[in-house]
């Protein structure tokens, strides 16, 4: 009795395991490509490499300041 089961059980778990496999794959929808000015919004956000150091120097000043009290 099993072995006649056994290669429609092979195909259903191969099936189930190829559904498995491509339900999670990817963006959802349509691909696109972002706008060309992307790039640029994202470097004027983070600022320069001298805000950031500074923005480093200044917390360890702080911690310093804590630590002290």
């Amino acid at each position: 009795m099993d072995n006649e089961r056994a290669p429609a059980r092979t195909v259903i778990l191969a099936s189930l395991l190829c559904l498995a496999i491509f339900s999670g794959c990817g963006q959802k929808g349509p691909l696109y490509l972002p706008d060309d000015g992307t790039g640029e919004e994202v470097a004027a956000e983070t600022g320069t490499a001298q805000d950031v150091a500074d923005t480093i120097e200044q917390e360890e000043e702080d911690r310093k300041v804590l630590d002290a009290q």
